[in-house]
């Protein structure tokens, strides 16, 4: 990354799109806490495409990607482990976001972690671990950074001065003993973030499982398929993002950085298959079920309202064509088969995070309840369109 402020005319006017669309989704989050019937979600279907899309955000799992070259010590990752951590940290505070805004009074947002405690509650486990991880990887993120923002200070006058001298954290060294100092601080924060990475994620699932009016969910598997899939996209996500700042920035492939695109291509390999496998057996074992409303709530993804999101959205599209392509050379070695197969992945986890906030909501909690309906309106997709351009301008910014 560059840290010199310099944007062109074409990254003027995507910075500038991205910004548009960023608000147009925060007048439909306006719109839709103001106005009646804007939204798809009912008093059977509570949950909707809000919270799955923050679900989607807050578990990137770009952390996972940044941890590996500096905590474990996987070299070929080296060269994409700090754009790994700016990912992480990005996706994470517009994920934290969406759900502030998701409260409904977000500027009460403080009494879910001070006001009203029950520690014997997830979710507020699920609250104090982000926090946690938030603070961490910003931490990791100043202090990987430390060394650059100290050598822009050092050159520079005024405000210019003021603002890298602050992101350096008061320091003026740049020598190689100080790289070193701050690469073994960014090794023990990475062991922490990615500790906390796997809390977090598992906690979350932990909330889906726990909740006793919907037992139909298979609680033993959530905490790990929200785990697993986050860690999927995680590796996804850093692998397009690499390759669309080389094509940004027209910029010659470097051995480094081709070997770190291919170590990716094969855990994202093995990923797949892994999700794949997961993914089969879960559904199978839960059409073996004896329960009414487990067999409804399969009904709903195989053959109901959920039938296209699963079997086009998740694993289709999601799973089968990206390993296909990544497993032939001539497609998967080349930087457009992983942009694409990178990019399929990434809408694929989204389509497992709305699969497992929505199915579960659809069976009728007792006899005589229709059956749950939801899709969402355009208010809703506008929000998040507009959710997700945030997350692509703060991405860019990071860019910069």
């Amino acid at each position: 990354m560059t840290w010199e402020i310099k944007i062109g005319k074409k990254s003027g006017a995507l910075l500038l799109i991205t910004a548009i669309l960023s608000a147009l989704g925060l007048y439909s989050w306006y719109v839709m806490f103001t106005t009646p019937g804007t939204v798809g979600t009912n008093m059977f279907v509570p949950w909707g495409l809000v919270p799955s899309l923050y679900i989607f955000l807050v578990t990137s799992g770009a952390c996972f990607v940044a941890s590996l070259p500096e905590t474990f010590g996987y070299k070929p990752l080296e060269p994409l482990s700090r754009r790994a951590l700016w990912a992480a940290l990005a996706t994470l505070l517009v994920g934290l976001f969406v759900i502030v805004l998701d409260l409904g009074r977000p500027e009460r947002f403080y009494y879910s972690m001070i006001g009203y405690v029950n520690l014997a509650s997830p979710m507020l486990w699920m609250i104090y671990l982000y926090i946690a991880e938030m603070i961490v990887l910003a931490v990791e993120f100043l202090i990987a950074f430390r060394r650059d923002f100290a050598f822009i200070a050092n050159r520079s006058t005024g405000l210019k001065w003021l603002v890298y001298r602050i992101l350096a954290l008061g320091t003026k060294d740049e020598s190689e003993a100080s790289l070193r100092r701050d690469m073994k601080l960014c090794s023990a924060l990475g062991f922490l973030a990615i500790t906390l990475l796997i809390a977090a994620y598992s906690n979350l699932g932990m909330i889906f499982a726990a909740v006793d009016a919907r037992p139909w969910r298979v609680a033993n598997l959530v905490p790990f398929e929200m785990t697993l899939f986050g860690v999927t996209m995680g590796v996804a996500l850093i692998t397009l993002l690499q390759i669309l700042a080389i094509w940004a920035r027209r910029s010659e492939l470097s051995r480094e950085v081709k070997e770190g695109l291919l170590a990716l291509r094969k855990i994202l390999a093995i990923l797949l298959v892994v999700c794949t496998f997961f993914i089969s057996w879960e559904h199978l074992a839960r059409a073996w079920y004896l329960s009414p409303q487990v067999y409804e709530m399969e009904w709903a993804i195989a053959f109901g309202p959920l039938a296209v999101t699963f079997w086009g959205g998740q694993l289709l599209l999601g799973l089968l064509v990206p390993l296909l392509m990544l497993s032939i050379p001539r497609i998967g070695k080349t930087l457009s088969g992983l942009a694409a197969s990178s990019l399929l992945v990434i809408a694929g986890v989204f389509a497992t995070r709305y699969l497992m906030v929505v199915s579960g909501q659809l069976p009728p909690l007792m006899d005589g309840l229709p059956f749950g309906a939801y899709s969402p309106t355009l208010i809703e997709s506008l929000f998040a369109l507009g959710i997700l351009s945030l997350t692509a301008l703060v991405l860019m910014i990071g860019e910069i």
